[in-house]
């Protein structure tokens, strides 16, 4: 009886090992593999329009957001948000990893990742 009971504490310290293990395996990402499905991430997205306004979210970790004229707000790097202007024309095609700004007679583009 004192071996079953001494091979069960065994047993699930073991088990319990194993899925520690299982667990930080699969939450621990190898970093080029998640840079990887965020590019993947800019790449699906597709929007155009005008800004039309700006500004921090701060109940989404303080991400900066734009909304276009068709009211959809976009979420974006804050290296891209802080180049961007009000009533500035924007496209982001599927695809790209890249955004065009339109302002005045001008026009650049800015990289996403």
């Amino acid at each position: 009886m004192e071996f079953l009971t001494k091979f069960f504490k065994v047993f699930k310290i073991a088990v319990f090992i194993g899925v520690a293990i299982a667990i930080y395996y699969g939450l621990t990402t190898p970093e080029e593999v998640k840079f990887e499905r965020h590019l993947k991430s800019i790449q699906k997205k597709d929007y155009r329009g005008v800004v039309l306004k700006k500004y921090i979210d701060k109940s989404e970790h303080s991400r900066p957001i734009l909304v276009l004229t068709n009211r959809k707000e976009v979420s974006i790097k804050n290296e891209a948000y802080d180049k961007i202007k009000l009533k500035d024309s924007i496209i982001k095609r599927k695809g790209d990893l890249y955004l065009t700004v339109y302002r005045n007679n001008d026009n650049h583009t800015i990289k996403l990742d």
